[in-house]
């Protein structure tokens, strides 16, 4: 299962079973947020919001994971009451993955975060999509045009279930098989476009409460940060790319206008993380998706994780002088590089250590709090704050 199994780590939980999958996708603190884009892909300065969700009752909620995860009405409703949908949907997931006791994993939602609730359940970032794979395989139904068989078949070939099961949907639709659609799909072509070229594309009627668009997905994990963009003219993206993935500017001003700037870092971070020329993931990107390049290119589990790690002991290292070593000793305990940053300038207005202060970060307690607790002020959190703004903002 490990070969087949990998792409889940990477882009976490894109799966389409599931309500934490389905209802905000994954929660993972170090994820990029969706990116506004002009028709070339650069990053816009608007800021359009989309039609708000539909807002669900507790009803709904309940009996949607009770569907979902099989735990029952009477167990799941005193619950709903204390935890949040996002919270309890995705504990009941990793609880059903990884075996262990609902209550438990709630307990431990509570003071952490969800990249280390991996560290805390699953052995390593392969256990984990090993597992996660093993579940949803296990309560796949089989359709019309895809049995359990085919499935598994598919996933030996490195697919990612998420695309097997929709390219099912479509191929439906259009009337073709399966294994006609399925590669149809690459990190140059969306499923809108596929839809599209086959001539099934239907206009979404309404919003499904259950999902939220995220960015493209595949630098989720990796623990970015300062992502916010404003207007950046086409020289200055480049040199932030280079910055940021050691390409030379040179080589990168040949992608920027072609590709511009979100799919450019895309295949920036691929190529980084796999340690390939930017030549090849761009051909490629034509012919796979991001989690069948990642495949071919030996990216499984650990070893992105890993890379992920040592890319971002970097650039803390190169941007606000923490030891390399320091920041990868945290993030393999499951810490986000983002918390270490702030965790380590503020150890320098207090008498704890950065691992004291991380531990004294919980999902439902701002840096505000936390800074209170310490007897920091205010305003040397601002400080501290203002410095990562300046050192990895993209203003």
């Amino acid at each position: 299962m490990k070969k087949i199994a990998f792409v889940l780590a990477a882009l976490f939980l894109t799966s389409q079973f599931g309500f934490a999958n389905s209802v905000m996708a994954h929660p993972d603190e170090g994820s990029i947020p969706p990116k506004i884009s002009d028709e070339k892909g650069n990053p816009s300065k608007m800021k359009m919001r989309g039609p708000r969700r539909p807002r669900l009752t507790k009803e709904q909620i309940v009996e949607k994971v009770s569907k979902d995860y099989g735990y029952s009405v009477e167990i799941l409703s005193p619950l709903a009451d204390k935890y949040s949908p996002m919270d309890l949907g995705t504990s009941c997931l990793y609880a059903k993955a990884s075996g262990e006791d609902l209550e438990k994993v709630l307990e431990l939602r509570q003071n952490n975060s969800w990249t280390r609730m991996r560290k805390l359940l699953f052995k390593d970032a392969q256990d984990y999509a090993d597992k996660m794979q093993a579940y949803q395989v296990g309560k796949f139904k089989a359709k019309e045009n895809l049995t359990k068989e085919e499935l598994e078949k598919f996933l030996a070939k490195g697919y990612p279930m998420n695309d097997i099961v929709k390219a099912s949907q479509v191929a439906a639709k259009a009337k073709q098989p399966v294994a006609k659609v399925l590669p149809m799909r690459t990190a140059a072509f969306d499923w809108e476009v596929v839809e599209k070229k086959l001539g099934v594309w239907e206009e979404p009627k309404e919003q499904n409460p259950w999902n939220r668009r995220r960015g493209g997905g595949i630098r989720r994990g990796a623990g970015f940060s300062g992502l916010h963009m404003g207007e950046k003219s086409q020289q200055e993206l480049v040199a932030i790319l280079h910055d940021d993935y050691l390409f030379s500017e040179a080589e990168l001003a040949q992608y920027i206008g072609k590709l511009g700037f979100n799919e450019l870092e895309n295949v920036c971070l691929v190529a980084y993380m796999a340690q390939t020329p930017l030549s090849k993931v761009e051909k490629m990107r034509n012919k796979y998706s991001w989690e069948m390049i990642k495949n071919k290119l030996g990216l499984t589990p650990n070893v992105y994780e890993e890379r992920c790690i040592d890319y971002q002991a970097r650039r803390l290292n190169e941007r606000m002088d923490i030891p390399e070593q320091l920041t990868k000793d945290l993030m393999y305990e499951g810490f986000g590089m983002h918390h270490i940053n702030t965790a380590f300038l503020l150890s320098k207005y207090c008498d704890k250590s950065i691992k004291e202060i991380l531990l004294t970060k919980t999902p439902a307690k701002p840096w505000k709090q936390v800074a209170e607790e310490l007897g920091i002020s205010q305003e040397d959190l601002k400080i501290s704050q203002g410095k990562i703004s300046k050192a990895f903002g993209r203003h």
